[in-house]
């Protein structure tokens, strides 16, 4: 039996940070999603309104989710 060592990346911001860092990932990430992103300043970044309609919700509540941290 093989164990895969699963993270939850609910709680640990070292290991969201990994995946984010990891070019292969975001590109597995992309196709199973089927969101494609752009290229920006050496990223990849997304509309809000794409990840609104990925998630099904509106632009304002993605705004709500991310006020907290945006930066100043």
């Amino acid at each position: 039996m093989i164990h895969l060592n699963k993270k939850n990346l609910t709680v640990s911001q070292i290991d969201r940070q990994n995946i984010l860092n990891n070019p292969y990932a975001l590109q597995e990430i992309e196709k199973a999603a089927r969101l494609k992103g752009i290229p920006f300043e050496e990223k990849t970044v997304v509309f809000k309104e794409q990840v609104a309609a990925f998630f099904e919700v509106t632009p304002r509540t993605i705004d709500n989710y991310i006020s907290p941290n945006r930066r100043r």
